[in-house]
C-alpha cells in the first residue's frame, strides 16, 4: 500500500516493496551510477553532470509506474506521471549538502536536508558524514511525479561550511538567485517530466 503526501509536482511515496528511485537529466556527464538488484545495464545517455573533484559519489534511479524494474537516471531523460525517483549519495569527508528541486512551474522545493514532512518523519540532517550513503527521500521511500509536467531541475549543493543562506532562505526570489549562479554545486540534473 502506498501512502502519497503531495509535495505541489512532487510526491513522496512509501512502500514496503523494493526501492524505487526515479529521475531525469539534461546535463553534461561525468557521474558513476550504481548497480542495483538485477539492473545490469546502463542508460545510454550521459549522467548528470557532477564537477569531478567534489568527494561526492552521486546516484540518480528510477522506476516506471507499475514496474519493479530500477534504472539509473541520465541526462535527457523523460519520466511520465506516476513514476519514482531516489537520490543516493555519499561523501569523502564530513560536508553540508543541501539538495533543492525545481518543478516545472519554477516552485522549489528543498529536498534535503529535511527533518519531516506532513508529520511523516525523515531525519535527513547536516553534515553529512563520510562513508555513509545517504538516500533521499530515505530508504524505501521515494519522489513520486504527480500530473504537473515540464522541464524539472535537481541542484546538488555541498560545502565544507553550513550554508545559512540555504538553511533559511529568506524567499524564492533569493533562492532562485542563489540557484541561478550555483556557485557550490556539485552536480546538477534535469529531467523531462511528461
Amino acid at each position: 500500500m502506498k501512502l502519497l503526501y503531495l509535495i505541489s509536482g512532487i510526491t513522496i511515496v512509501f512502500s514496503q516493496l523494493v526501492i524505487n528511485p526515479n529521475v531525469f537529466a539534461n546535463e553534461p556527464p561525468i557521474m558513476e551510477m550504481e548497480m542495483v538488484g538485477d539492473m545490469n545495464r546502463l542508460n545510454s545517455r550521459p549522467p548528470a553532470t557532477t564537477r569531478s573533484d567534489t568527494g561526492f559519489n552521486i546516484k540518480y534511479f528510477y522506476r516506471h509506474e507499475g514496474s519493479d524494474q530500477i534504472e539509473p537516471l541520465t541526462n535527457n531523460h523523460i519520466l511520465y506521471s506516476g513514476d519514482d525517483y531516489q537520490i543516493r549519495f555519499s561523501s569523502r569527508q564530513t560536508s553540508y549538502v543541501y539538495i533543492f528541486q525545481r518543478d516545472s512551474s519554477s516552485n522549489i522545493y528543498r529536498l534535503f536536508p529535511m527533518k519531516s514532512f506532513k508529520g511523516v518523519t525523515m531525519n535527513q540532517f547536516n553534515p553529512v558524514q563520510p562513508g555513509i550513503t545517504y538516500i533521499v527521500p530515505g530508504k524505501h521511500k521515494w519522489f513520486y511525479l504527480d500530473e504537473q509536467i515540464g522541464k524539472e531541475t535537481i541542484y546538488f549543493i555541498a560545502s565544507e561550511q553550513p550554508k545559512p543562506e540555504l538553511d533559511n532562505p529568506t524567499g524564492p526570489p533569493q533562492l532562485r538567485q542563489l540557484l541561478k549562479k550555483c556557485e557550490d554545486c556539485v552536480n546538477i540534473l534535469r529531467f523531462w517530466h511528461r
